[in-house]
């Protein structure tokens, strides 16, 4: 990717056109990754990935630097170690690549990065695989499914009339969190129902 940006800076094209021709190959890029180069993108590229690839709109941006600004927002970069439970917040502690462990009070703690390995609660994800009838991807950002989107069980054998797509297929997939995306993986799941009620009804 550097490479392509600094011929595109040298013609005064920038980064982000470089960023966004990937879009329809990301895909195939990461189902070709061996494992092992999935899991070291994800420990060290994928914030670099994330924040070049889905960028904030202008006027969203505009709020987050003023936020900055006036410093009501604070940025961390490290590694978290460890949550504590504290009345109705939580105390965190954060491994500073700069300044060491360094323990903040925090009134929430958000952690959006998708479904673990059995999430808690009665939600629909955790009773699928509670069950069984779902099993996590290799990286547990959300569900294994097929090339054509079958929920795949924890025995690995495919669910027969259970597919996933959008965000929670990003394990598999990667790239599969715009409607452009999402619409191309409901066509392919539209098409395989579509084949298999005509396969019924015929006989």
């Amino acid at each position: 990717m550097r490479r392509p940006e600094r011929k595109a800076a040298q013609r005064d094209i920038g980064w982000r056109p470089v960023i966004d021709s990937l879009r329809s190959v990301t895909a195939e890029l990461w189902r070709g990754l061996p494992s092992a180069e999935r899991s070291r993108f994800l420990r060290h590229m994928r914030p670099y990935w994330d924040v070049h690839r889905h960028r904030a709109a202008p006027p969203a941006a505009d709020s987050l630097n003023a936020l900055l600004a006036g410093e009501t927002l604070q940025v961390v970069r490290g590694r978290i170690r460890d949550i504590e439970v504290i009345g109705t917040g939580a105390r965190v502690t954060v491994q500073d690549h700069r300044a060491g462990l360094r323990t903040i009070d925090l009134q929430r703690v958000i952690y959006p990065t998708g479904v673990g390995s059995v999430p808690s609660g009665d939600g629909l994800i955790a009773h699928l695989l509670a069950d069984g009838i779902a099993r996590p991807d290799a990286h547990e950002m959300g569900l294994d499914v097929t090339d054509r989107l079958q929920v795949v069980e924890r025995d690995g054998t495919p669910a027969p009339r259970l597919w996933a797509l959008g965000p929670i297929v990003r394990g598999v997939f990667w790239e599969c969190t715009a409607v452009p995306d999402i619409r191309v993986q409901a066509n392919l799941i539209a098409a395989v129902i579509g084949k298999q009620v005509a396969e019924a009804l015929s006989s």
